[in-house]
């Protein structure tokens, strides 16, 4: 049920014009290496591991982001 959430949330972010920018996932991803205190290669390795891609590991670091946005939209929105 959450993942049909997410998808749900995805298409209304997708729909409303929300994007997120190469520039954004390249800091998304850095901070997760930083955030574990590794480099952004180490993290791809592990990862890679775990059997997601780079691409794919990106994709659902876009996917977080849009979230977040469509979430930071909403509560504004709210808030008026």
């Amino acid at each position: 049920e959450r993942l049909i959430n997410e998808r749900a949330q995805l298409q209304v972010a997708n729909d409303t014009g929300l994007r997120v920018d190469e520039a954004a996932i390249d800091n998304a991803e850095q901070a997760v290496a930083r955030q574990n205190q590794i480099d952004v290669t180490e993290l791809r390795l592990r990862v890679a591991k775990d059997g997601i891609t780079p691409a794919q590991f990106r994709a659902q670091l876009r996917d977080q982001l849009l979230l977040s946005r469509l979430h930071g939209r909403q509560l504004r929105a709210m808030r008026g």
